[in-house]
Parts: C-alpha cells; sequence; structure tokens
C-alpha cells in the first residue's frame, strides 16, 4: 500500500509478507534505517512473516516499472 505518491517518492509506503522460504521457528528481527532514499524505514521480521513500512522514501518497484531501465 502506498500513500500520497509522485513518480519517484511516497509518504508512506506498507507491506506484509509470508515468505515461502525460512522456517516458522527462526529467531525474529527488527531492523531499522534512517537514510539510504528514505527518511525513516521499519522492518519486522518473525519466523516466515515480513511487515515493512517506509516513510517519506523513494517508491519501491520493479525494474520493468521504470521508463529508463533503471530501479
Amino acid at each position: 500500500m502506498t500513500i500520497l505518491t509522485t513518480k519517484k517518492y511516497s509518504l508512506l509506503q506498507v507491506a506484509f509478507d509470508i515468505g515461502e522460504y525460512g522456517n516458522w521457528i527462526e529467531f525474529p528481527y527488527v531492523q531499522i534505517t534512517v537514510g539510504y532514499g528514505r527518511l525513516f524505514s521499519f522492518l519486522l521480521s518473525i519466523g516466515k512473516l515480513g511487515f515493512t513500512f517506509d516513510i517519506a522514501g523513494r517508491n519501491w518497484c520493479r525494474f520493468e516499472d521504470s521508463a529508463d531501465g533503471v530501479a
């Protein structure tokens, strides 16, 4: 989910993921990032479940989505 987006940047991006690799008993981890194209990023992973959100960052896009071929 992306809120208030422009061509390259967005105010808020949120993602929830259920991975097919890994184990349900893996140790949970949290990653907090400031910089690298975003104001603030938070990632939480517990087993196969993952939750991520970015505040004021670059849009998440696929390689095919970019007009110049550079993601």
